[in-house]
């Protein structure tokens, strides 16, 4: 009787770690990459990421949590030139379209911190939740960088928009 048991822990044991593993496995269908937010002393804050979308389906970002005693809420932008002068808009969701990467960047489309907390110190890392339109949401460690130590863009251009002014 106690090998049957024995042999029915392992079994059980087995069978909900492929359940774990199968319930992580839909999380990564979106592929998040070089993630990091902005060394920040001012009122909002900017994260950027690479998103890869590895399913034949597009699927798209909805929305960004992070722990309040970071922000009061997080918002999705991108921008528009109207002239020479740069204006950013929240967006409702953001499309990752099926088998590519989509960029959040300085200058296009990022994820503002409004309302901080505190200012966001180079060496930290935030608990940030990405919340996407089908599937479960996806927790990642944030670093907080200097613009100058980590770029995924390639691009040092300073914006004309306050909030990224800091």
């Amino acid at each position: 009787m106690g090998h049957r048991f024995a042999h029915l822990v392992l079994v059980s044991s087995i069978l909900l770690s492929n359940a774990a593993n199968l319930l992580a496995a839909a999380t990564e269908k979106v592929q998040i990459g070089s993630a990091w937010a902005r060394a920040s002393t001012g009122p909002v804050g900017v994260i950027y990421a690479n998103f890869h979308n590895t399913q034949n389906q597009d699927r798209s970002l909805v929305e960004v949590r992070v722990g309040k005693q970071v922000c009061d809420h997080a918002e999705l932008h991108t921008h528009s030139h109207e002239g020479n002068i740069v204006k950013m808009r929240p967006v409702d969701k953001i499309a990752l379209k099926a088998g590519q990467t989509t960029r959040l960047e300085q200058g296009g489309l990022h994820i503002m911190l409004m309302g901080l907390k505190r200012p966001l110190s180079e060496g930290e890392t935030l608990p940030v939740t990405f919340v996407f339109d089908q599937g479960d949401p996806l927790k990642v460690g944030v670093p907080v960088q200097r613009l100058a130590s980590f770029d995924n863009t390639g691009d040092n251009t300073t914006y004309g928009c306050p909030y990224h002014q800091q």
